[in-house]
This record gives C-alpha cells, structure tokens and sequence, in this order.
C-alpha cells in the first residue's frame, strides 16, 4: 500500500519544474548530479538528496484525504526508483 506522507488534495509541485529540466547525469556511485535544462545553456551540478520529515500520512483520495498520526510500534517503508534501485526503511513510533 502507498505511504501518503502529503496531503493529497493540496497540490505538492515539483521545484524542479520550473527549470523545464531534460536530462539528469549522475556521477558514478554517487548522488551528485549535472542538471541540464532547455531554459539555461549553463548546467548546474547539485547534491541530489532531500530529507522528509513524516508526522502524519493520509488515507483517501484528493478531497476525501483523512490525516492521521503514526500509531505506536515498528514500520517499515520500502522505495524504488526506475533504475531498479530499492531502499528500505525501518523506523519506531513511541508514545
């Protein structure tokens, strides 16, 4: 079951849309990466990573999203990309 960790009814655009981003490249074993844009000539190179902070996750669809919070106990949250590339994670909720 997909984790909602945002609001599904309010929309959540993406920052990098602006830049009318085309192509990612990443370094080898690395989350460093050349963004290249149609908008720019000039790419930029940036730490790709991002750190969420979880308090509630949602149930529902758009304007019939419920909030809840995380009930007491061990969770675990699997991810993938398209690469194939999967990362779990284990994490506690006490009272």
């Amino acid at each position: 079951m997909p984790l909602l960790i945002f609001d599904p009814a309010e929309p959540w655009p993406c920052p990098f849309q602006a830049f009318k981003l085309c192509l990612y490249n990443f370094k080898p074993s690395s989350n460093i990466a050349t963004l290249f844009n149609v908008s720019d000539p000039n790419p930029q190179t940036i730490e790709m990573s991002t750190t969420i902070k979880a308090t509630y996750y949602w149930t529902g669809h758009s304007a019939n999203s419920v909030q809840h919070t995380f009930d007491p106990g061990v969770y675990t949250v699997v991810a993938g990309d398209e690469w194939g590339t999967l990362v779990i994670l284990h994490f506690a909720v006490k009272q």
